[in-house]
């Protein structure tokens, strides 16, 4: 890949497209622990398209959560007919990196509604989510 040119690749649009929230419980106290719970990466090759679906928790395994937040977004890719970044070199911290933002945004909106304090989450590292959901699927293979 030349790094002078630009990637050729462009995303479509970030939606949701599931979410679960409840079990609100206001009196415990507002803490999150923000995890990926599930990754998966689909080619349309057809159409020279990509599609990311990762599913969050907010909540993950926080000891008397404030409510229970799940919520799943697809990022939708095209790629140039002349890009010169391949789909293999579209890393899926890319793609987590660009859904971050909508996520932060969705759960801050739909805690404001709530009677509780609003949960503004701080920046958040797409390549450390990455890792922690690496190891948790290699821990989970291990006990199996």
């Amino acid at each position: 890949m030349d790094k002078n040119k630009k990637p050729g690749i462009y995303f479509e649009d970030i939606v949701l497209l599931e979410s679960h929230v409840g079990d609100l419980q206001p009196e415990n106290k507002l803490a999150f622990n923000l995890v990926l719970t599930s990754l998966n990466r689909q080619r349309k090759d057809v159409e020279d398209k990509l599609v990311v679906i990762a599913t969050f928790d907010a909540f993950y395994e926080v000891e008397d959560p404030v409510l229970n937040f799940q919520c799943k977004f697809g990022a939708f890719y095209r790629h140039e007919e002349a890009a010169n970044m391949d789909w293999e070199d579209f890393s899926n911290e890319h793609a987590v990196a660009h859904m971050i933002p909508y996520v932060r945004e969705f759960i801050s909106n739909i805690t404001w509604r709530m009677p509780l304090p609003r949960l503004n989450l701080p920046p958040i590292n797409a390549y450390r989510l990455i890792e922690e959901y690496k190891n948790w699927l290699r821990e989970g293979t291990e006990e199996s």
